[in-house]
């Protein structure tokens, strides 16, 4: 696990190999939302209230995913 964060039931996780997971239910159930190039990795994550999510991925070049929905997209 490589970053968490938590809006109150909503957490959304990082991971080695570029995933990305998420819950809306307070971690009872998972979703895999992304997987950045094989291999990556996922060194930061930021989020907000609003639902904004950042995740920054290296493995050549860096990678940024934004999400503006709590990570569900």
């Amino acid at each position: 696990m490589r970053g968490i964060g938590v809006n109150g039931s909503t957490i959304v996780a990082v991971g080695d190999n570029g995933y990305i997971f998420t819950s809306t239910d307070a971690g009872n159930n998972w979703s895999t939302q992304s997987e950045l190039t094989a291999g990556g990795f996922v060194q930061g994550l930021y989020g907000d209230q609003t639902g904004k999510i950042i995740a920054v991925g290296t493995n050549g070049p860096t990678q940024v995913i934004v999400s503006d929905d709590f990570g569900a997209s």
